[in-house]
């Protein structure tokens, strides 16, 4: 401390009310800029310069305050660690430190630390910031705990709607909420909902956040519409997130992924996997004769053409085909192979959930009861150069104790495909290798 300042300049009010301006638009400064910093270091050198009258009148302020600017402005979090701590030693009621304790324990990875200091936090005041916090540690626990798995999850979602309701026209809140359904889609039986949730979520947060950059929004959006098979809103939110911060390589990865997947959807499709008319022709004779009799009556449904299928439910039928070929599995993309019917008609088949190195091989029949479906066309220009033209019919998904999948039905004529997710019950003779 500087023992040679002047009493006569000191101004207590003056020196809080700049440290919780800056806390109070910290979110305005990028966590690496040199503005933060430059701002940082002027409110640290007035913290140090009167750390001896700040003391004297406040103890505890005092520690907390330089707590908060170093857990913001300081890379080893250390150092705002200790002052954090000597705060909720002398009163562990101040939720503030707690929360800046979190953030602290969260930056260095210690996610349970983290979790402890937040929720003793929030059995002092219910806030939207703790609460939205909590749940993002929550994720972060989910991925490391498998036995706990669905309740961090389910708890994720339950804190970030808390949080929201404490100011619904937060889009802060509103992206968290997205990123909490958007992890429940993996973790929670009822996925495609929590899937459909985040995109809404993810629309009204970039509604609200005004003039702010989006691209994580927009990334993630485009990663739920994607796995709800909503491939032009997809191509679409990337193609906003490239576009406020084209050096981000995130989004442009993705779409390059995306477009390469529906590209090679369509040319394996309308090759039909460069299999010899004469291999197609005995998979058909093969279909026509297969016994699916039991399997059916097991299920009380009737085989169909693919061609006869409806908008919507199709209750009480069944479609079944040979596999033609297979995509190799990507990391962000589903197991993706294609069949053909007894009639000759072809259609693809996307299976989530496959363990890497497993799923159909060519040859395999599969067995697809009751598709739900709905449709969806668009055309897309800004990237795709051979086909730009795809036209989707989409079914629900089912619970995870049965294997999801899409069949996607093509149009040769047109050049077109419409992918049906359903879901895929395991009967005799099927392989999952």
């Amino acid at each position: 401390a500087d023992s040679q300042s002047d009493p006569k300049d000191f101004n207590r009010m003056e020196i809080v009310k700049k440290v919780d301006s800056f806390l109070l638009h910290k979110d305005e400064y990028s966590s690496a800029s040199e503005e933060l910093q430059k701002c940082g270091e002027e409110i640290e050198q007035l913290l140090i310069r009167y750390k001896d009258f700040l003391l004297e009148e406040d103890r505890i302020h005092y520690w907390l305050k330089l707590g908060q600017l170093y857990s913001i402005t300081k890379s080893n979090k250390q150092l705002a660690i200790e002052p954090l701590s000597k705060v909720v030693q002398l009163d562990p009621n101040i939720s503030e430190a707690w929360n800046a304790l979190a953030d602290c324990f969260w930056h260095i990875g210690e996610y349970v630390m983290a979790q402890k200091c937040l929720e003793t936090s929030l059995d002092q005041k219910r806030e939207k910031e703790p609460l939205r916090n909590l749940s993002i540690i929550y994720r972060k626990l989910a991925m490391l705990d498998n036995e706990n798995r669905v309740h961090y999850a389910e708890s994720s979602v339950r804190l970030a709607k808390e949080a929201l309701n404490k100011d619904l026209k937060d889009s802060t809140s509103w992206g968290i909420l997205g990123n909490a359904y958007l992890h429940a889609y993996f973790n929670l039986i009822d996925d495609v909902k929590s899937a459909q949730l985040a995109i809404s979520s993810y629309e009204q947060a970039v509604k609200l956040s005004k003039g702010k950059l989006n691209t994580e929004l927009y990334y993630n959006k485009a990663l739920a519409n994607k796995y709800c098979e909503y491939y032009d809103e997809a191509l679409h939110s990337l193609d906003m997130a490239i576009k406020q911060e084209n050096v981000w390589e995130p989004a442009a990865k993705l779409k390059c992924e995306l477009v390469v997947f529906l590209n090679n959807v369509q040319y394996f499709h309308s090759t039909k996997g460069k299999l010899r008319p004469k291999r197609i022709n005995k998979y058909q004779k093969d279909l026509s004769a297969e016994q699916v009799g039991s399997y059916l009556e097991t299920l009380n449904i009737k085989p169909v053409s693919i061609t006869s299928l409806n908008t919507g439910k199709n209750a009480n039928v069944l479609v079944y085909g040979k596999v033609i070929w297979t995509l190799c599995q990507q990391d962000s993309s589903p197991f993706t192979c294609g069949c053909v019917e007894s009639s000759g008609e072809s259609y693809v088949v996307l299976v989530y959930n496959v363990t890497p190195g497993k799923g159909f091989i060519i040859g395999d029949t599969l067995y697809i009861p009751e598709p739900n479906y709905k449709a969806q066309k668009f055309v897309y220009d800004g990237y795709v150069s051979a086909i730009n033209t795809w036209t989707f019919y989409i079914i629900s998904y089912g619970s995870k104790e049965e294997i999801l999948v899409i069949i996607t039905h093509f149009f040769s004529e047109n050049l077109s495909f419409f992918p049906l997710e359903i879901q895929v019950l395991k009967p005799k003779g099927v392989h999952n290798r």
